[in-house]
């Protein structure tokens, strides 16, 4: 498991504390995301458009991204390893990108290879 913050580029302030979890079985990742929003999100309204920006909101299903099942391979043991990482040592395979940034990158990634 491993928690994190993720902020827009229009506020500092609003964020939201995502904890990263997974489990391995029959060769796949089960992975799961769950949220704490800062105390500026404090509606369901602004929670929904925060995560919009962030594309963590699918407004098709009205739900929030909670992760997917992905198959292991060694692109995936990858992934896998990078969201696991602190924000320190990640910043050591991010290149120029905040980690912020590059964690979400990793979380669309894994998002597009669901199984």
């Amino acid at each position: 498991m491993n928690t994190f913050k993720l902020r827009t580029i229009e506020s500092i302030n609003d964020y939201v504390e995502v904890t990263f979890s997974f489990v391995e079985k029959n060769k796949c990742y089960n992975i799961s995301l769950t949220y704490k929003y800062s105390s500026e999100l404090n509606t369901l309204e602004k929670k929904k458009i925060f995560m919009d920006k962030l594309e963590l909101y699918d407004s098709n299903y009205d739900s929030f991204y909670e992760g997917d099942i992905i198959y292991k391979n060694p692109l995936t043991e990858q992934l896998i390893f990078l969201m696991m990482l602190s924000d320190s040592n990640l910043k050591t395979y991010s290149g120029n990108v905040t980690s912020e940034c590059y964690r979400l990158v990793l979380i669309k990634t894994i998002k597009l290879l669901w199984d």
